[in-house]
């Protein structure tokens, strides 16, 4: 980084100047769409920890489940736990693609000033 740092302010210090400038707002754009990613998917492991319970039980005690006719009540229940979990899961994905969208725009705009600024020193 220094290398580069050192052959762009001999090449061209206003243009290095600039991309010093802007730079942390794409390092803080990609940052919080990381943060906000990991944190949003921790929470969904925890809320469909009951779901999978039931699924565990049911699967290795299939036997007791089908000779006593609860494969039903087994499914309805599982399509009962699972719902709150799905609609979080949607406003979660939501939330994700918003900020990787937004950390995505901040890199673009860096470019296209970098590039305008570039155009204007030429």
């Amino acid at each position: 980084m220094v290398a580069g740092l050192t052959i762009g302010f001999f090449s061209s210090w206003r243009m290095s100047l600039i991309c010093l400038g802007i730079s942390p707002v794409m390092v803080i754009g990609n940052i919080l769409g990381m943060k906000l990613q990991t944190g949003l998917t921790e929470d969904q492991n925890e809320s469909m920890k009951e779901a999978d319970l039931l699924c565990g039980d049911a699967i290795s005690n299939f036997k007791t489940v089908q000779s006593l006719g609860n494969t039903e009540l087994i499914v309805k229940k599982y399509e009962e736990l699972l719902k709150p979990s799905h609609k979080k899961a949607i406003d979660q994905q939501l939330k994700i693609g918003i900020a990787f969208g937004l950390s995505q725009g901040a890199q673009y705009v860096v470019f296209a000033v970098m590039f305008y600024f570039g155009g204007k020193l030429i």
